[in-house]
């Protein structure tokens, strides 16, 4: 009987040349049925994972998981995407970071402000705090409650104790809020200052917190008025306090009658477009989602100016079903935007949006998105999501890549036919039954034979790829038994260090890799999972590490970049010469996509990362060869002048036993003196030479380390530019 499942997930990977972007909800009708897909994914994951620890249950074992996982393998589905999908969790906890940082500054939790706004967005750290605390004696007291001791749940608990956060529930801190009522406090100094509450600003910033004081009374005189009217209604000990606080500072308990006026007469956005128009000559050129920093506050004028629009239209067309488009305010409003000449016609709409995606072949949410993120620039929206898709499609393609024969195989590794298929059809490596009529010959490719003997596509895949890759030079079976390990150890999640060993000592590297200011366990993982040498994997990090996943959709522009980078080092050897060219490239993108300040800021410290990392990598390699013509050869190749040949000569002095020295240690400050007596040993009388062996008290270890580094810097100096 057909398995419905995999028909399906076959067609998707024909498609999507993927089937790791199908989401846990996703559900499809299919030839008749409807297929809940994303759940029976995540069925078949648990299934493998019991399947890896030689568990039967659940029918792990049985033949229908075992072809799914087999033909799963083939499609390059990713077995444990929890780890990666907690730390996409973990890097938009937005609430958790903040709370890290000002911690990290501050040193405490006290006095944290009660909200922040990002992107336009406003988040409610105390309203946070308070579902943690709930959350958080529900996981104490033992009650199993959903997100009460989730993996997101228990990673916050204990970094809030790591700074030692209060946990005590709020119902039992009245008092403390009580003395820490800064609205009363507030109203109390304004007082002792003017002798009246009339005036009072109606939102100000007191002790790092913005205070909304006219909606704070407005909320006192509504309780304090159904106190005198409902005799049912009992205000709390801290509003009765409030009210005796305001009793004495001679507070109008009647509702504020001019409000109406005061608002009519303070609206913000209409003051910022007059003055906007007395400066452009108009106020139809501010885009969709603009927001503007006016009179001390951040205005969504773009969407104030949509909802008037709106408004407007229904005023116009006779609506007298909308409540709200006729009030004295909005015919205030229309009146005073008629004056600055508006062009009451909506913006850009999201059908017209839709009509331009589909007719570039991209998803209308996407574009809509960036056409929001760039403040209604649809034309900018349009050119960074087709390069985008492109480079996404042209990522896929490259990862897909095409399966080797096993003729090629034979050739690569250097073994014969029947060994290869002896190392292939290792126990080990099969994951259900094979085909009953095997019909493959020597072209036939791995993939498809694999598939036709029941084994496990990725494990060998990933053998053979290192091998062909350049990344390891070890024998087939080795490479197979280090994959297998690897496999069954840490899933596809954790790789081992030994791929660093192409590339010199683990450790060595690692600490360089820190060293250069790249991210050592995302390049190594990086290099492991995808099969990349550590130049692209440096090149993949530098820009992650500048974007933080907020700036990904300039990646193409980056990729550019580096290309015509490498494109241009190896035309023109003089590094100022190249890095003027990169520039005066780089300027071509930025009028083109008319990148802001901040975007062209993500490119350029990207670009300078991996510039910077590729060109100290380069001085590690020579400083770290021992042998003199390999030495030669790659300064020759790396095209290093004379002080970089003599930089290099230095780079094993910043390493002890395979570890980074720390700049403030002891052994750092004294290797750097012996640097640069080294480099100006040979300028040095022989008087001067005796007075810096007494001054820095040189041991003949370091006298000699001076001798004979000095001499061999000279001595390749004089082979490769002499």
């Amino acid at each position: 009987m057909e398995d419905l499942l995999l028909s399906y997930l076959t067609k998707y990977y024909e498609e999507h040349q993927t089937i790791n972007d199908i989401s846990r909800d996703t559900v499809v009708e299919y030839e008749g049925k409807t297929l809940k897909v994303g759940e029976l994914l995540s069925s078949i994951r648990k299934q493998y994972r019991l399947y890896l620890k030689g568990d039967k249950s659940r029918g792990s074992m049985s033949p229908k998981s075992l072809n799914r996982y087999q033909v799963l393998n083939s499609l390059g589905f990713v077995w444990e995407p929890r780890q990666k999908k907690a730390k996409e969790l973990e890097e938009n906890d937005v609430c958790m970071l903040y709370i890290e940082r000002y911690y990290e500054k501050h040193k405490t939790l006290e006095n944290i402000p009660e909200s922040f706004i990002i992107e336009d967005k406003e988040y409610s750290i105390r309203n946070f705090f308070a579902h943690i605390r709930v959350n958080h004696a529900k996981y104490i007291s033992g009650e199993n409650s959903k997100g009460s001791n989730s993996e997101t749940a228990l990673r916050r608990y204990q970094k809030l104790d790591s700074m030692g956060f209060d946990w005590t529930p709020l119902e039992t801190k009245k008092e403390k809020y009580e003395e820490d009522d800064k609205y009363i406090r507030y109203l109390e100094n304004y007082y002792q200052e003017h002798k009246t509450l009339k005036g009072v600003p109606g939102e100000v910033t007191f002790e790092g917190v913005t205070l909304n004081i006219e909606n704070f009374l407005t909320d006192r005189r509504k309780n304090h008025r159904e106190h005198l009217e409902n005799s049912e209604y009992a205000p709390s000990e801290l509003e009765l306090r409030r009210w005796e606080s305001l009793e004495s500072m001679g507070i109008d308990w009647e509702p504020r009658q001019t409000a109406h006026e005061e608002k009519m007469n303070n609206d913000k956005c209409i003051r910022y477009l007059q003055m906007h128009y007395k400066q452009h000559q108009t106020i139809n050129d501010i885009k969709a989602k603009q927001t503007v920093i006016f009179e001390g506050e951040t205005l969504k004028i773009g969407d104030f100016l949509s909802d008037m629009r709106k408004r407007y239209l229904k005023y116009t067309s006779g609506d007298t079903d909308t409540v709200g488009i006729d009030t004295e305010l909005m015919l205030k409003r229309y009146k005073e935007l008629e004056a600055l000449e508006i062009d009451w016609r909506p913006s850009e709409s999201t059908v017209s949006i839709a009509k331009i995606a589909r007719a570039n072949g991209l998803k209308a949410n996407k574009l809509r998105r960036y056409v929001e993120k760039f403040n209604g620039d649809i034309e900018k929206a349009l050119m960074i999501c087709k390069q985008g898709a492109k480079l996404k499609k042209n990522a896929r393609k490259a990862a897909k890549g095409i399966s080797p024969s096993l003729t090629t195989i034979a050739q690569e590794f250097e073994i014969d036919m029947p060994t290869l298929t002896a190392l292939l059809n290792k126990p080990s490596l099969h994951t259900h039954q094979p085909k009953k009529v095997l019909m493959y010959d020597e072209k036939t490719n791995l993939r498809q034979y694999c598939l036709d003997h029941g084994l496990n596509y990725t494990v060998i895949q990933k053998a053979v790829k290192l091998r062909m890759k350049g990344l390891s030079d070890e024998d087939l079976q080795s490479l197979i038994n280090r994959c297998i390990c690897e496999y069954r150890q840490h899933g596809q999640l954790r790789p081992s260090t030994w791929i660093y060993s192409k590339y010199g000592n683990e450790v060595l590297v690692s600490h360089l890799l820190t060293y250069l200011n790249l991210d050592s366990e995302a390049i190594l993982y990086d290099m492991s999972q995808n099969c990349i040498d550590i130049y692209q994997a440096m090149e993949n990090n530098s820009f992650q590490r500048s974007s933080k996943n907020q700036y990904d959709y300039l990646e193409f522009i980056y990729r550019n970049m580096i290309k015509f980078y490498k494109k241009a080092s190896q035309e023109e050897h003089d590094k100022d010469i190249v890095s003027e060219l990169v520039d005066e490239h780089f300027q071509t993108y930025v009028g083109e996509y008319r990148l802001i300040e901040e975007e062209q800021e993500v490119i350029t410290s990207s670009v300078d990362r991996y510039t910077n990392a590729v060109e100290q990598y380069h001085l590690f390699n020579v400083g770290f060869e021992t042998d003199e013509e390999k030495r030669i050869q790659l300064i020759l190749d790396y095209h290093l002048d004379e002080d970089e040949v003599e930089e290099a000569f230095f780079m094993p002095l910043k390493f002890d036993q395979k570890a980074l020295i720390g700049r403030a240690s002891e052994l750092h400050k004294r290797r750097t003196i012996l640097k640069n007596l080294t480099v100006s040993w040979a300028y040095l009388s022989d008087e001067e030479k005796e007075a810096k062996v007494s001054q820095h008290n040189l041991s003949s270890e370091e006298l000699k380390y001076i001798n004979e580094t000095r001499q061999e810097i000279d001595k390749v100096k004089e082979k490769v530019f002499s």
